[in-house]
């Protein structure tokens, strides 16, 4: 990392070199960021997750915001230039209104497309559990197995069954399930 331009402490324009990390995850901090030039990569772990390209494009707020810390790990793909905004998001807001409109404009972005994937998960879960409803009761038309039928089942598979073989010499003669006993069934009741 290398620092290009400072202003007052408060904010710094950084160059990162191909592969050098910008902010590391689980790290707390109340600096922000806005890519000036370049291409990021976010990693969660070891497994990227996204890229960070876009020119003005603000990332880091999150952790500064709600104080927590960072959740992913984010490097630079190529040489890029990163702009930093130190004191957390109080002294932004006071001495950066611009950057605090682009933090607004930012999160109400990321909470409309929450908002729009939510909605299409909610209708997809619908629409699969209808289409499970119909499966099964397709799999029962089918099978001419009805609601009580299943509880039955259910119940007989709950018990236990016994099994007791009748042994000579060390040789299995056979077995039954509910039991043989000197050549007498034995019928037990559970």
């Amino acid at each position: 990392m290398q620092k290009v331009k400072t202003d007052k402490a408060h904010s710094e324009l950084l160059h990162y070199s191909t592969g050098e990390i910008v902010l590391k995850e689980g790290q707390g901090s109340s600096v922000i960021y806005i890519l000036r030039h370049g291409k990021l990569g976010v990693y969660k772990g070891d497994n990227k997750v996204a890229e960070l390209s876009d020119d003005g494009l603000l990332f880091g707020e999150m952790s500064s915001i709600l104080g927590k810390p960072r959740t992913c790990t984010i490097k630079a793909e190529v040489d890029s230039d990163v702009m930093l905004y130190r004191g957390g998001v109080h002294s932004i807001v006071k001495r950066f209104p611009s950057i605090t409109e682009k933090i607004l404009i930012v999160l109400a972005e990321r909470l409309d497309d929450l908002n729009e994937k939510y909605s299409a998960m909610q209708s997809k879960c619908e629409f699969l559990a209808r289409e499970l409803d119909e499966a099964k009761t397709r799999i029962n038309q089918l099978t001419g197995e009805k609601e009580d039928d299943k509880v039955i089942a259910a119940e007989k598979a709950a018990r236990p069954e016994h099994k007791i073989e009748r042994k000579i010499s060390g040789e299995t003669l056979g077995g039954l399930s509910d039991g043989d006993l000197l050549g007498r069934r034995v019928i037990r009741k559970f």
